[in-house]
């Protein structure tokens, strides 16, 4: 009972506290003939100024040829932020990292796995709102293809704390 009565009381301290967040965010991107684009939706709990997120996304790419290639990645991240989170009004730089295994490939022998680095700028509506842009680098790893490949991207986001 005592237990029960101490997870409730952290539950709600967290919420009042804002140290939970929702991050939804996405991209359009040209390669030559190829197009490709990706939401991803994480949840994440703030630690101090580091948020640790889990990560779910979704990737769509289509060639001029006709084809088309979806993936299903699930991963993991971690974001620091260079300055206290959740005041209105306040722009925050930060740096995040990332781990993305495939769940499921379009394309036999393609990666099996990304990891990427990001820097971006979180703009702080309300204690709870932000919208946020970062631009960075994803690498592939493992598959068939002979080697790693490098994607650039720059997502746009917003963030939701609770």
């Amino acid at each position: 009972m005592l237990a029960c009565a101490l997870a409730f009381v952290s539950l709600q301290a967290s919420a009042e506290e804002k140290l939970n967040a929702i991050n939804l965010q996405g991209n359009l991107t040209k390669s030559g003939d190829s197009k490709n684009g990706n939401v991803a939706a994480s949840y994440g709990r703030l630690i101090g100024q580091w948020q640790f997120d889990a990560i779910a996304m979704l990737d769509v790419s289509s060639s001029s040829d006709g084809g088309t290639q979806t993936m299903t990645l699930g991963g993991v991240g971690a974001r620091y932020y260079f300055g206290p989170v959740g005041q209105a009004g306040a722009t925050l730089p930060y740096a995040r990292a990332d781990f993305l295994g495939i769940h499921s490939n379009g394309a036999d022998g393609g990666p099996s796995g990304y990891y990427g680095a990001f820097a971006g700028l979180e703009h702080e509506l309300t204690e709870q709102a932000a919208v946020y842009v970062e631009g960075g680098a994803r690498r592939a790893t493992g598959g068939d293809s002979g080697g790693s490949r490098t994607q650039t991207a720059i997502n746009f986001g917003i963030t939701y704390r609770f």
